[in-house]
C-alpha cells in the first residue's frame, strides 16, 4: 500500500494477518484499494505431500484472519474482495489434480462464514466455472486473464462473458503484462518463450476488456 499513488491506486496482496490492518490503514489513507489472497504466501503451504491442494491447509491459514476487525474496510470498500485461489483448473499447479469447481465453491463458503459481506472471487474462467453442474452460492466471480498470443481477444471475452451470465458470476477481467505479449515487444517474459506485452499491445487489448460492461473489475 506505501507504493499507491493517486494513479496507481489498486493492488492485489497476499499480505500475513500480522501485517493486514496496517495495510488497510495505509491503503485507505491514499484512497487507494486492494483485494486480498488470504492463504497467499506460497502454494506449497497450500498443499499436500504429494502436490495437491489441501483444503484443509487452506482453512486453516484464513483462519489466521479471523481475529482481526476490519469490517470498516469491507464497508467503505478499501478492501474489495478475497481473492480464494489462483489458477484452480491447471492441474500441473496442484500436483497433477486440478482443483475442483466445487472445492472453489465450498473455499467460497468458508469465506462467507466468517465474512458475509466480503466478496469472493477466483482466477478461474468463467468458461471453466460454467463447466460444472454445480450452483454457485457463496462464489461472487470468476476472473479471466488475457494472454493476447493465443486468442481473438473480443471474441474471448464475449464468450467468457456469456458464461458468466449463465452462471450467475460476476467477472473480473486483466491482462498478463509480464508473460501475456505476442512478441513485438522483443523484451521476454518470465517463462521460456513467453514475451512481455508491449505498450500497444496492454493499450488495444486492455481498452477492449474495459469497453465489457459486465465486467466488475479490471
Amino acid at each position: 500500500a506505501g507504493a499507491m499513488t493517486s494513479m496507481y491506486n489498486g493492488t492485489q496482496l497476499g499480505i500475513t494477518a500480522p501485517y493486514f490492518l496496517a495495510e488497510l490503514k495505509a491503503a485507505k489513507a491514499k484512497g487507494g484499494r486492494f483485494v486480498q489472497k488470504m492463504a497467499g504466501k506460497s502454494d506449497s503451504d497450500i498443499k499436500n505431500a504429494d502436490g495437491t491442494f489441501s483444503l484443509t491447509k487452506w482453512k486453516k491459514l484464513v483462519d489466521t484472519f479471523r481475529g482481526l476487525n476490519f469490517s470498516s474496510y469491507i464497508q467503505d470498500g478499501t478492501l474489495m474482495g478475497h481473492f480464494l485461489i489462483d489458477e484452480p483448473e491447471r492441474a500441473a499447479r496442484w500436483g497433477g489434480k486440478a482443483i475442483s469447481q466445487a472445492t472453489v465453491e465450498e473455499m467460497a463458503r468458508y469465506s462467507k462464514l466468517i465474512w458475509p459481506t466480503l466478496p469472493t472471487f477466483a482466477r478461474g474462467a468463467p468458461s471453466w466455472l460454467a463447466k460444472a453442474s454445480i450452483q454457485y452460492k457463496y462464489l461472487d466471480a470468476g476472473w479471466v486473464q488475457d494472454y493476447t498470443y493465443n486468442r481473438h481477444v473480443p471474441t474471448w471475452i464475449a464468450t467468457e462473458t456469456a458464461a458468466a451470465k449463465l452462471k450467475g458470476l460476476g467477472m473480473i477481467t486483466g491482462i498478463h503484462v509480464i508473460d501475456g505479449g505476442d512478441g513485438s515487444s522483443g523484451v521476454p517474459g518470465a517463462r521460456p518463450g513467453k514475451w512481455n506485452m508491449s505498450a500497444a499491445e496492454i493499450r488495444t487489448h486492455g481498452a477492449t476488456l474495459l469497453k465489457e460492461p459486465y465486467a466488475c473489475a479490471f
